[in-house]
This record gives C-alpha cells, structure tokens and sequence, in this order.
C-alpha cells in the first residue's frame, strides 16, 4: 500500500526540456463510495430509477486525490417479450487535489435485445457535455456509442464482447481527440452462496488532432485496464450492500507525464430500495 519514490522523466516543450515525476509511480489508491438508488415500479412493467452517489480517492501524495459526486435518473420499459430501451441523464462535479475540476451532463439511450438462449445484444449511446472549471470555462462535447454481444452462458455464468468508439470536440481545437476500445467481461454467481463475482479485461487507444501548444508531440494514449468486483447479497444491513473492488490500469503516452501504472482499491457501500 506504500507508494513507490517518483522517477524523474525529461518532457519536451515549447519552452524547453523539464524534469518531471511521471504519474505511474503513484502507488496504491484508496477509494470508498456511496451508491443509493431508489427504484420506482410503473405500469406495464417500465422502471423509473433515481440514484446519487459519492467516491473518493485517497494517495499518500495528497494532490492527487479525487472526488466525485453526482445524481442519475433512467426510465426503463420493455418494447416486447425479449427487448427493453432506456433513457438516462446524469450531472456531476469532479474535484482533484481538492479544488473543483469539472461539471458533467451526460444524456444516454440503449436498445436491448435477448435471444432465445438466453444472450443479449444490446446497443448504448451517450451525449456528454463537459465544462472544465478555470479561467476560460472550457467546454468539451463528447459522443460515444457502444455494442454489447453475449457470448456464452450457463446458470451461474455470462460472458459478453464489448466494442466502443468515442469523439470529443472542444473550443480549443488542440484538445479535440478520438478513442475506440474493446473488452471482455464476465460475470460469475456461485450456485446457492449470494456471491456474485464480476470482471472485465479491457484494451483501449485514445489520439488527440493535434499538439496543445503545451508540447510539440501530438498525444497518444494505448491502455490496459484490468478490473473485478465482488459483493454478497446476503451481507447486508438495512438494504446496504458491501462492495470490493480491485482495478490495475497501464496506460502509456507519448506525452509521459499522463502515463499511468497503478493499482486500486475501492470499498463501498450499495442500496437499491
């Protein structure tokens, strides 16, 4: 849990050549959270969901932590005996090292499909609104889109393929960047335990139009991202779920200081009343 010493690594700027500490020698990231969801029943089987939840993430460098907090609402309903859509809209506020980084609306939409073994199809889409919290409120669009596909699936297991793609447009064209990725995901429920295990393996690029001015070099980002979850329906209190969460992440870019290698730790709380 003891964060190793940074190293310093050389960035080229405008400016010249600059010693820095690379963030992928942060170490160990502590998060807890709160998630409560309230979930409303409504005629011919539609869902009204609304929810709030809080994270945060602790380093022993404290000017790297973070915060997230924010409220989401769905409506869900079934199109016919196999398929359902939803709409959702979310706002939340971002803060790192302590002071307030962002506010982000996002507006999505998703199709589901199930087949007649069982495996779903299903399509999302999301409209993302992002102002970054300075002296230029600097807005940010993003459009993603997703694909979902179960591959295999017995009583107590599914797996499922997942590829994305994503474009972020801003009011300075520097940051204007587009992304693509694909995963593996697979969800576990150990027969008459409670225990449900979840994991995904996860593979993802990110490229940047064009240099920031900050430095020459055009930002490219290839990532890896590893995660599994677990939580015992039947260890609760009051509706409150327990829940773990381990994630490594490996990301290399050519500008380094935004290479990342860590490893965290997430420990909360769930309710769905």
């Amino acid at each position: 849990m003891s964060a190793r010493s940074p190293t310093k690594k050389k960035i080229k700027t405008v400016l010249g050549e600059f010693d820095i500490a690379s963030q992928s020698e942060r170490g160990l990231g502590i998060y807890g959270g709160l998630y409560l969801t309230r979930q409303t029943p409504l005629a011919n089987g539609a869902r009204f969901d609304f929810g709030v939840n809080f994270y945060a993430k602790a380093f022993r460098q404290h000017e790297f932590n973070m915060k997230t907090r924010g409220a989401t609402a769905s409506f869900n309903f079934p199109l016919s005996e196999r398929s359902n859509a939803s709409f959702s809209a979310s706002k939340s506020r971002f803060s790192f090292g302590g002071e307030p980084y962002s506010d982000t609306t996002k507006l999505g939409a998703s199709y589901g499909f199930s087949t007649a073994a069982g495996r779903i199809l299903r399509f999302d889409m999301t409209h993302e609104k992002q102002n970054i919290i300075d002296n230029a409120d600097q807005l940010s669009y993003e459009n993603s889109g997703s694909v979902n596909f179960g591959v295999w699936r017995s009583k107590q297991t599914y797996v499922s393929l997942e590829l994305r793609g994503n474009r972020r447009t801003s009011e300075h064209p520097a940051f204007d960047s587009w992304g693509k990725g694909a995963s593996v995901l697979a969800r576990y429920n150990p027969k008459d335990t409670g225990w449900v295990i979840e994991g995904a393996l996860s593979r993802n690029q990110k490229n940047w139009d064009r240099p920031s001015g900050i430095t020459p070099d055009v930002r490219h980002d290839n990532e890896w991202l590893l995660s599994m979850s677990t939580y015992n329906s039947n260890f609760s209190f009051l509706g409150v779920t327990p829940t773990f969460r381990y994630t490594y992440q490996n990301r290399k870019s050519t500008i380094p200081i935004y290479s990342v290698l860590s490893h965290d730790v997430f420990v909360g709380v769930t309710n769905a009343f």
